[in-house]
């Protein structure tokens, strides 16, 4: 068994193929399997009954969900594949088939059909948002969905929470001024919020047109003929011989 857990898939293959070649029966395999795996791979396995050791399929996949070694496990290989420094271009290839094979076999692929279904299921996952991509990866585990299941995730996403995940619980669609979609209600309340309960609109306070910020003027309290009336501050003319302001 290879220490890379990414190797396993050809591990299992060689040996169903030398059991195959050597028409080896079926309840014998497992115990031709069991002296090849690692010692981490003993340890995990040690959990599982004697009739699922006993199986070849339940040890196989009972290790593959331990080590991860999930589709986008095998696609995100794929994608960071790089070509060692003692590793010919032929030899790079050939690994590089191998880990696209092994996504293709995670993925349930066996036709072209599906092929194209694959990969517009993950470029679709790569144009998701954030918090919209967590939802249809928590909602697919470890199942296989095709394009069109993970199209109609991300929709029910965008119906029920906003760009950056807030639920969006009470708001109610509306259209604002410039045609634009807006929601009212709930967190996010927007331009055609109305006024609470205990908030009054009166004329001349407020905002908008017929609304102004300044207070009604009235004729007993213009700030302007105020200031008018208002005696002016300066020196006061007195007389020259008396002193006094009566008579000037």
């Amino acid at each position: 068994m290879p220490q890379d857990p990414g190797e396993l898939i050809i591990f299992f293959d060689t040996c169903e193929n030398l059991w195959a070649l050597y028409e080896v029966p079926s309840e014998l395999r497992a115990k031709f399997l069991l002296p090849l795996l690692t010692a981490k791979a003993k340890s995990l396995i040690n959990t599982l009954d004697a009739k699922s050791m006993a199986d070849v399929k339940e040890i196989k996949t009972f290790l593959l969900n331990k080590f991860r070694l999930t589709s986008r496990e095998y696609r995100a290989r794929f994608n960071a594949a790089t070509r060692g420094h003692d590793e010919t271009h032929a030899l790079f290839t050939s690994r590089l088939k191998n880990l696209w094979r092994f996504y293709m076999k995670s993925r349930n692929c066996e036709k072209f059909e599906q092929l194209i279904d694959v990969i517009v299921a993950d470029r679709m996952k790569d144009s998701l948002s954030a918090p919209c991509l967590k939802y249809c990866l928590s909602v697919e585990g470890n199942k296989v969905l095709s394009s069109s299941e993970v199209a109609a995730l991300a929709d029910t996403f965008d119906a029920n929470y906003s760009s950056d995940g807030r639920y969006r619980g009470g708001a109610v669609l509306t259209s604002k001024d410039d045609g634009t979609p807006g929601y009212f209600g709930g967190r996010s309340q927007g331009r055609g919020k109305p006024p609470d309960g205990n908030t009054s609109v009166t004329p001349g306070v407020g905002r908008g047109v017929g609304n102004s910020t300044n207070p009604t003027v009235t004729p007993g309290n213009n700030p302007a003929a105020n200031d008018s009336e208002q005696p002016t501050s300066g020196p006061q003319r007195k007389c020259f011989n008396c002193g006094s302001l009566s008579h000037i």
